[in-house]
């Protein structure tokens, strides 16, 4: 396909377009036509509208959440350390939790009783966070006493993730925190939290 380049190729495809506008049309109407003649056509018609509507408007509701969606996750791209670090904290304080200041995140109790320390890690760039933070977020976890998990509006490397799943450290990432600051989900039901501490 290209566009015409002289005036002759001009009034060709302009005619070709005028034709198949006039059978597509002549087709419809006499479809249409046709379906008014029988007593059940003009229930086909309209059943036949009705379902071209609700398609429309599924597919246009879909690529508005999706839009939605990943508008979302761009806002939380932007967030840096001490945005993301104030974000968590109102988000387990919606839950329900207790939430206060610690080092480079937070000392949290879920409703449960769940104690946790909340490292934060945030980035402007999806970068991954690395094995340092795991090995941080339990250390400072007091091992025994409470449950470390770090937050990120990132990703993790892999070496990250081998380290959490051995040490038993939680970890969510920029698509999760999207479901829980999106979905209202308590967090306990987001991750695998253990049963409250004695």
């Amino acid at each position: 396909m290209r566009r015409p380049a002289s005036a002759g190729e001009w009034a060709v495809a302009v005619g070709g377009a005028a034709l198949g506008g006039a059978v597509v049309a002549a087709l419809f109407f006499g479809l249409a036509e046709a379906l008014m003649r029988h007593p059940s056509g003009m229930v086909v018609v309209v059943l036949l509208a009705v379902s071209a509507v609700l398609y429309c408007a599924e597919r246009l509701t879909a690529a508005w959440t999706e839009q939605e969606a990943d508008a979302a996750l761009v806002d939380l791209d932007g967030l840096d350390h001490a945005a993301l670090t104030l974000a968590v904290r109102d988000l387990m304080r919606r839950d329900g939790c207790t939430a206060e200041a610690a080092a480079h995140g937070l000392f949290a109790q879920t409703p449960e009783g769940v104690r946790l320390h909340v490292r934060v890690e945030g980035t402007r760039s999806n970068g991954g966070v690395d094995a340092y933070a795991v090995f941080a977020a339990r250390d400072a976890a007091i091992p025994g006493r409470r449950s470390a998990l770090v937050v990120t509006n990132g990703s993790y490397t892999p070496q990250a993730r081998t380290q959490a799943a051995t040490l038993g450290v939680h970890l969510m990432d920029r698509t999760l925190l999207h479901r829980w600051s999106t979905e209202g989900r308590p967090l306990t039901t987001l991750l695998p939290l253990p049963h409250p501490h004695p």
